[in-house]
């Protein structure tokens, strides 16, 4: 297959492309054409289907923000896409602002004037925690400007830790609260939003980090070991005891196997790339010598 080259920025200082994301099938990224800031785009993968999508911050100034996913939390629901922007005010001041679109400039809409910190999906619900140190606050939004309400406000006592994942129809992230970390959980209503109830789901999916297979089986990581559960009591197994799993990656989920970097020899420096889809598999070599491993979508093969 050929190469095209989808030109944005025809200037000498390039694009500054960041944030690209997969929205349906089409891309959707951050670029500065030279004359716009940085601003939202989409492209189909041709020329004639590569366009800004709307000019957030009018002139030059940059309307879109394309720092770290962890720092501003763009989440794709459905087929919109929720992503931190900038706005200005009456004043003409610059604030962060969580921005929705669905890739054309009609379905593009500011629905806070806030910057998210962590998000995940419940269904057509997204969930996030915006603010920071003492000042800590639980949204959702159905991607509506008054469909966007806080469930919970945390004062003075209260940080943000960014993680936080959807489980079984609830909303699970962690917040720091008096010296230590806690988990909590949203059902999307302000009596709902509590400390969490530690469920063997729970434990093995968001306390140990584990990812449920195709079949069931939730594989995670305990003591440097793989390990496989059904979630019922007694049903824990190591897949493999002579491996030891690199403490410096996150084994992913691909293609219906559980892709993670080990050594067959505790203590050795040679790592390699291994998957499983528990004991009923056993653990096959895919790679040597690996020190990372780049996440897939689960829909693809790796």
């Amino acid at each position: 297959a050929g190469t095209t080259r989808l030109p944005v920025n025809p200037m000498t200082d390039g694009a500054a492309i960041g944030l690209v994301i997969p929205l349906g099938e089409r891309l959707f990224f951050g670029a500065d054409d030279g004359l716009h800031g940085l601003e939202p785009w989409i492209s189909d993968g041709t020329p004639s289907g590569t366009r800004m999508i709307k000019d957030l911050v009018p002139g030059e100034g940059d309307g879109v923000y394309t720092g770290t996913l962890a720092e501003m939390g763009a989440l794709v629901v459905g087929q919109e896409l929720y992503f931190t922007g900038y706005t200005l005010d009456e004043s003409q001041n610059l604030w962060y602002s969580l921005w929705v679109t669905d890739g054309s400039a009609a379905g593009t809409r500011m629905v806070l004037r806030n910057r998210p910190a962590t998000m995940a999906a419940v269904g057509n619900t997204a969930f996030f925690l915006c603010g920071g140190d003492d000042d800590v606050s639980l949204f959702k939004s159905d991607g509506t400007p008054q469909g966007t309400v806080e469930l919970k406000h945390w004062g003075t006592g209260y940080d943000l830790n960014l993680y936080s994942r959807a489980l079984d129809g609830r909303y699970y992230f962690y917040l720091r609260g008096g010296g230590v970390t806690e988990l909590w959980e949203s059902d999307g209503t302000p009596a709902g939003t509590r400390l969490a109830t530690i469920t063997p789901r729970v434990d093995l999916l968001i306390l140990k980090g584990g990812v449920e297979m195709p079949d069931g089986l939730i594989l995670y990581v305990d003591g440097g070991k793989i390990w496989q559960s059904t979630g019922l009591p007694g049903s824990a197994q190591v897949i493999a005891g002579d491996y030891l799993v690199y403490a410096g990656s996150v084994p992913t989920a691909a293609g219906g196997w559980l892709y993670f970097i080990a050594t067959n020899e505790a203590g050795t420096s040679t790592y390699n790339l291994y998957r499983t889809r528990g004991l009923s598999s056993g653990i096959e070599p895919v790679m040597e010598h690996v020190h990372w491993i780049q996440a897939v979508p689960l829909n693809r093969t790796a």
